[in-house]
């Protein structure tokens, strides 16, 4: 046996030249702070997941929440829609998922996609019910900020590219969308925050008028949220 080769991967030096190379750092030293800041963000970001959805589900046991039935369509078709985006990512399909998993598309959606589904929909429900009785609001300032936040997350996808080749500016119906996601999010975030000041015991009372105005439409003129 003759060995023609012996190949190997051979690492870059961890200094201050790969810094200015992998981005626009002065040193190793500023990379490494920018890395730990990243870290620790998406630790803070994940921890905060949880213990928000954990509030929610609380809210959700003391809670009776009702919709029609279209609304739970409505949600199990964004929630396919989204696994299926997802498999996309990792070039995969649908059906080539299904085939390896042995299992048909109806038992998937009712297993898997369907209790999903109801979930999302019913803190979604929550959420909302919350933001109406506590009257969060959001400035001008969240607002254009949470715009900013929307448009940068898009920035990357082939569709804003090409809604904006030739353009200074979104057209006007994806400005309007880009603005009701904004919105939206930013209410999300103003609710959070509220639901952990009330859990935590530091969130002010509401005028009494305020109190007393408990209004039960929440998404839908047939859907419900009603404390016990």
């Amino acid at each position: 046996m003759t060995i023609k080769a012996v190949r190997g991967v051979k690492l870059p030096e961890l200094n201050d030249e790969f810094a200015k190379k992998v981005g626009s750092f002065e040193s190793l030293s500023a990379l490494r702070d920018v890395v730990r800041a990243n870290l620790e963000g998406r630790s803070k970001a994940d921890y905060e997941d949880g213990y928000y959805l954990k509030l929610i589900d609380e809210i959700k046991k003391g809670a009776t929440v009702k919709y029609p039935p279209q609304v739970l369509d409505h949600e199990i078709e964004h929630v396919t829609e989204d696994f299926v985006a997802r498999l996309a990512g990792q070039n995969l399909e649908l059906d080539a998922y299904l085939k390896m998993r042995e299992m048909d598309k109806e038992k998937f959606i009712a297993e898997e996609i369907k209790p999903a589904a109801i979930n999302r929909l019913e803190r979604s429900l929550i959420m909302d019910k919350v933001a109406l009785t506590e009257k969060i609001k959001v400035s001008q300032e969240m607002l254009s900020a949470a715009i900013q936040q929307t448009v940068g997350g898009l920035q990357g996808s082939e569709d804003y590219r090409k809604a904006m080749r030739g353009k200074s500016t979104p057209p006007k119906q994806m400005q309007e969308a880009i603005t009701l996601e904004a919105a939206g999010r930013a209410i999300t975030q103003q609710t959070l925050a509220r639901l952990k000041d009330i859990a935590l015991g530091l969130a002010p009372e509401l005028p009494v008028e305020e109190v007393k105005e408990k209004p039960k439409v929440v998404a839908h003129s047939a859907t419900k949220v009603v404390a016990h």
